[in-house]
């Protein structure tokens, strides 16, 4: 180990990502039982949520007016 990892490092979002697919992983596996899945599952998806929220949203490409393009090349 490291210095920097015996300081412990700050949870970052590849690191919740990758609890996301551990706990999708151990579902599909069996290990967890049915009282569990409700509380791990909650947790799970807020997790998932967190690192969606964090993920860059796609930029739509901006809305061009015609009468407006027209207007401009004819000045």
């Amino acid at each position: 180990m490291t210095e920097e990892q015996k300081q412990g490092e700050p949870v970052n979002l590849n690191d919740l990502a990758v609890a996301v697919s551990a706990i999708d992983i151990g579902s599909k596996a069996g290990a967890f039982n049915g009282q569990d899945l409700e509380i791990i599952g909650g947790a799970r998806n807020r997790l998932n949520a967190l690192v969606q929220a964090a993920q860059p949203k796609e930029q739509e490409p901006p809305v061009v007016d015609a009468e407006v393009v027209e207007e401009a090349a004819a000045e």
